[in-house]
């Protein structure tokens, strides 16, 4: 089970307990911000493919953007 107080997309937004999404973009991959949202408190992540370097848990899926979205409209 993963607990998080908050959810959020960019990496400066996270805060301890906070779950960042790492969506893919067309220029950009969220995934390159991994590190800053995990120093910033980032209790646990939402990602595309295993991220064996990060030490917080993972919810894999297929489309994260998908899936954030999802999780944006039940908060």
């Amino acid at each position: 089970d993963i607990s998080v107080s908050d959810f959020t997309e960019r990496s400066q937004e996270c805060r301890p307990g906070c779950l960042f999404a790492a969506i893919p973009g067309t220029k950009t991959d969220g995934a390159e911000f991994i590190g800053d949202a995990i120093s910033r408190g980032a209790a646990a992540l939402l990602v595309n493919r295993p991220i064996p370097e990060a030490a917080v848990p993972q919810c894999i899926v297929t489309d994260v953007r998908d899936a954030f979205a999802r999780l944006c409209g039940a908060a």
